[in-house]
């Protein structure tokens, strides 16, 4: 199986999870990882002047340390490395070493993990495996320093995690603020808006009362009004009446006299 072109970091603080993964079976040999190695910028990693080394902790605790790493370019940070017979004996995590040319540590990679597929009845070396002895030492200076700096990377990665926790909760408290403002400010509004509502309708109300109240006012003044009138008018009419059937009686009662005195004068005759 082929395995893919890798792109490893050198900056510690973006290591993840979800590292780089490869497989390879014990029986495939001659197998090449291809690499691009980056900077914490992610632009490529100046390997001018540098050595490039191999390292590995298998499962079970051995490693593999290896210098056969070729640097195809050297300004665009590509390198190829054919893994050694010792990659095929147990799977574990690999990573590339950063030397100058005297061998001193300049930088390493983020891990990536190796997969190694088992086949049967295959003989497994009980030994770690070195290119050359004073590669352990510059091993273990690059196993140290990446311990080191997993580490001081978890504990940035723990407290980057914190602070964004943290921020995430005070910006979900001043948003939880800002709607209690908002709900506070439209109940207020509403309250408002009904308050001045009600007090419409309570001052239409009374304005229809006082209306009603008014012409119940009026019209029971024109309808005492007439009542007073018709009542002057019939006992004027009344007065009117009487005094005429006075004067009748009076006229009438003169003339009977009159007649008979007359008809007494006329039989006295």
């Amino acid at each position: 199986m082929s395995i893919p072109i890798l792109t490893l970091a050198t900056d510690k603080n973006s290591t993840t999870v979800d590292a780089d993964r490869i497989t390879i079976r014990q029986s495939e040999a001659g197998l090449v990882i291809n690499a691009n190695i980056i900077d914490a910028d992610n632009n490529a990693y100046n390997l001018t002047n540098c050595k490039v080394f191999f390292g590995e902790n298998k499962d079970g605790g051995k490693m593999v340390d290896d210098e056969d790493v070729e640097i195809v370019d050297r300004i665009g940070g590509q390198i190829k490395y054919k893994l050694n017979t010792a990659v095929y004996q147990e799977s574990g995590d690999a990573w590339f070493e950063i030397t100058d040319n005297t061998n001193k540590l300049i930088d390493t990679t983020t891990n990536f993990h190796i997969d190694v597929i088992k086949q049967a009845n295959l003989p497994v070396e009980n030994e770690n495996y070195w290119s050359r002895a004073e590669n352990m030492l510059i091993h273990v200076q690059a196993f140290v320093q990446k311990v080191e700096n997993d580490f001081n990377s978890n504990i940035a990665n723990n407290d980057s995690q914190l602070n964004d926790l943290v921020k995430k909760f005070n910006q979900q408290l001043e948003n939880y603020e800002k709607e209690l403002a908002d709900y506070d400010s439209k109940y207020q509004k509403l309250s408002n808006d009904w308050a001045d509502e009600l007090g419409k309708i309570k001052a239409n109300a009374n304005d229809q009362l006082s209306s009603l109240k008014s012409d119940y006012d009026a019209q029971k003044k024109a309808i005492q009004s007439a009542a007073d009138n018709q009542l002057s008018a019939n006992k004027t009419a009344s007065d009117k009446a009487i005094a005429q059937i006075e004067t009748d009686k009076q006229a009438a009662i003169k003339q009977a006299n009159t007649d008979f005195q007359n008809k007494l004068a006329s039989i006295q005759s």
